[in-house]
């Protein structure tokens, strides 16, 4: 009997280490050829305000809220205190990753220099350990320094970043009208739809049954 014991056990042990074998030999490795391996997008979701001194790129990596009159008066339907904050997030969507590679690779430095102002930030994380940084400036965060270098404008890489942290989705439809990258018809773009449910500020511009889509050209 327990000749019978060892021996299933022993047989069980071979069937698992055999199974588990051809697990990780029939298993699908995706692998991203992009050289960057993610991009921590941080950014002010409102716009439009003035702050007694420019804002630096490392006020948003420490999540430091704008400090402006208005921002805490609760009265002043433009300034909701639930959207004076500061949004982290993360790209690592590899098709992303390479189409924002290709626009970081265009990228070139302007001939005169500007303060900098920062409304968003992206920290880019590449694969061989390091890492660069994009600084997005202006009331519609639309002036781009690199490694704290103005760069002529890519609207398309400005886009890029925006779209995918969800940036769009928090500004109303006046405030979108007026981010010229989204009026680009050089590249294409993707619709976006603002509706009251994922976004209460619409109400500014719209009824709540309404639904707004900006359309691509």
């Amino acid at each position: 009997m327990k000749y019978i014991f060892v021996l299933t056990l022993f047989s069980f042990l071979c069937l698992f280490q055999f199974c588990h074998k051809k697990d990780k030999k029939n298993e699908v490795v995706v692998s991203c050829n992009a050289q960057v391996d993610s991009i921590r997008v941080i950014y002010y979701n409102f716009c439009c305000f003035e702050s007694p001194l420019a804002i630096k790129c490392n006020d948003l990596i420490n999540a430091k809220r704008a400090t402006f009159e208005k921002i805490n008066d609760k009265t002043h339907p433009l300034w909701p205190i639930d959207y004076t904050g500061v949004i982290d997030t993360l790209i690592i969507d590899c098709n992303v990753l390479i189409e924002i590679q290709n626009e970081l690779n265009n990228l070139r430095n302007e001939n005169y220099s500007d303060h900098i102002d920062a409304r968003a930030i992206a920290i880019i994380y590449f694969k061989n350990n390091t890492q660069s940084q994009l600084c997005f400036s202006g009331d519609y965060a639309n002036v781009i320094f690199y490694n704290d270098k103005l760069q002529y404008k890519d609207l398309k890489l400005i886009y890029l970043i925006k779209k995918n942290v969800g940036y769009y989705s928090w500004f109303t439809i006046n405030e979108l009208e007026n981010m010229e990258e989204l009026k680009d018809t050089t590249f294409i773009r993707d619709s976006i739809t603002m509706t009251y449910e994922n976004n209460p500020r619409v109400r500014e511009t719209i009824k709540e049954s309404d639904v707004i889509k900006m359309i691509k050209e």
